[in-house]
């Protein structure tokens, strides 16, 4: 840090730190330029932040998965504009409403995982906020609807993770009185938790272009045809919908000429038949605009690559980019989420693999 720090803009950590808070110090002393600061895995401590507050120029804070912290002392770090707090489950209500007092350009929040909220938190959080663009969280048993009056809210993650928990209906109703237009990005990581008044609603969320419903049952083909009125929808994920069928995808794409990134992993009714099926409707002239090439997320057991090969019109649309069959799961697709584009590394990864998205 003596020698290099001056020129240190971002750093990256995904264990825990020998002498954790001297190494904190030198880094908080020597890296006056520091503006992106990733801590995951790190076991740290309300005094790291306490040390970290020398940071006068830190934008980017992740913090993930150090369940010692309270909060105490981030609100000095003014200049954040993202947050990332994901599983740092002994944050406190009190802490976090002073970064939103003090930090006032904050714009990306994720708490998932936070599980010590408070109604105060998100009433707070709308009055202080007005700035915030991305929030990722888990779901309270209590109203927490006031969120979809965030002046700039585009991004929404939900984490419902209490078994048999249902999404709240008067959220949706919301999103929708406020952010029809505005709203660009919903993620609902659930099981079951919908039913066909929740879809009905999302369908009216008309500027989506990234929708995430995955497990969830009542997404069959009555669904995906309300998914159809979505037309900016680019990115969907519809893994785990079990009851979707050839035609009724079919009949989504036809109606969703941008969407160009569909995760149908262990949607057991689609087959082979559709991926020879569906490319016609990549070469019509009203997909011109959908970006190239069109990537379907499957599962290998479901769809046989080597079987499509036979098949001249398939060969010939991978060879034109106009579609790619990809087998493997993303970071996104996964139930927790992405961190801010990384997640802990786990046993034999490479260091620098980053986010498929």
């Amino acid at each position: 840090f003596l020698l290099a720090g001056a020129g240190i803009e971002s750093l990256e950590r995904y264990a825990a730190i020998k002498h954790r808070d001297i190494v904190i110090d030198l880094m908080a002393t020597y890296c006056p330029q520091m503006k992106t600061l990733v801590l995951i895995n790190c076991d740290l401590d309300d005094n790291s932040m306490s040390i970290l507050k020398n940071l006068k120029t830190l934008q980017t804070l992740t913090l993930a998965s150090s369940a010692r912290l309270t909060g105490k002392h981030i609100n000095n770090l003014v200049h954040l504009t993202h947050l990332n707090l994901y599983n740092c489950s002994n944050m406190r209500t009190s802490h976090l409403i002073q970064i939103f007092k003090d930090v006032p350009n904050l714009r990306a929040l994720d708490m998932r995982e936070c599980r010590q909220m408070t109604p105060e938190l998100f009433t707070e959080m709308v009055k202080y906020c007005k700035q915030l663009e991305v929030l990722k969280t888990s779901c309270p048993e209590f109203p927490y609807s006031c969120v979809a009056i965030l002046p700039n809210l585009k991004e929404l993650v939900l984490s419902e993770y209490i078994p048999g928990a249902t999404t709240q209906i008067v959220l949706l109703q919301e999103l929708v009185a406020n952010k029809a237009k505005q709203l660009e990005v919903l993620e609902i990581y659930s099981e079951n938790s919908l039913n066909f008044e929740h879809v009905s609603l999302i369908s009216k969320l008309k500027h989506l272009k990234v929708l995430n419903v995955a497990n969830n049952q009542v997404v069959n083909d009555d669904a995906l045809v309300k998914f159809g009125k979505l037309k900016q929808l680019e990115v969907l994920t519809i893994r785990r919908c079990v009851s979707i069928t050839n035609q009724g995808v079919l009949k989504l794409l036809q109606s969703c000429s941008l969407l160009y990134r569909l995760n149908v992993q262990y949607c057991t009714k689609i087959t082979n038949e559709f991926v020879i099926n569906v490319i016609p409707v990549l070469s019509d002239n009203r997909s011109h605009n959908r970006k190239k090439p069109f990537l379907l997320l499957v599962d290998p057991e479901l769809l046989d690559e080597k079987t499509l090969a036979l098949f001249k019109q398939y060969t010939i649309a991978v060879k034109e980019f106009l579609i790619k069959i990809d087998t493997e799961m993303s970071e996104s697709d996964l139930a927790y989420g992405p961190y801010w584009k990384k997640r802990p590394l786990s046993d034999g990864e490479d260091s620098d693999e980053t986010s498929r998205d």
